[in-house]
């Protein structure tokens, strides 16, 4: 099994979480770490429209994205829809590998998907 890293995350400054050689983006606000999630649909090479239109038909996901403020590399802040970490599992879930045409974008959803199947069976798995 692939060791976990550990990622430090300080309060109101955006991190980039490597996974897989992609990079996510996530804030902490003090209570929740929030992922951005169109950079993460793009990082998949899927198109965020779609995606986007599926988050908000979801009874779960649409109510808990909220749009938050980001202080980019350049400096400068940008709004962007995330959801709440414990939430893209769900989010990577509603995708359908099947309905994916390019190979190399299919293996890299499954992927991804993989890895949220194990970290929940060790969610609840995991001996106290």
């Amino acid at each position: 099994m692939k060791e976990q890293k550990q990622v430090q995350i300080k309060v109101g400054e955006p991190t980039q979480i490597e996974f897989y050689g992609d990079y996510l983006t996530a804030i902490f606000d003090g209570e929740t770490v929030w992922v951005a999630v169109k950079p993460t649909i793009e990082n998949l090479g899927l198109k965020w429209e779609g995606q986007y239109r599926k988050i908000m038909a979801d009874p779960v996901l649409s109510q808990v994205i909220d749009e938050k403020s980001i202080t980019a590399r350049d400096g400068k802040k940008y709004r962007s829809l995330c959801l709440p970490l414990e939430y893209i599992n769900g989010l990577l879930f509603k995708i359908n590998p099947n309905k994916i045409p390019n190979p190399q974008v299919r293996e890299k959803v499954i992927r991804y998907q993989k890895e949220c199947y194990k970290a929940l069976y060790e969610y609840f798995t995991a001996k106290e």
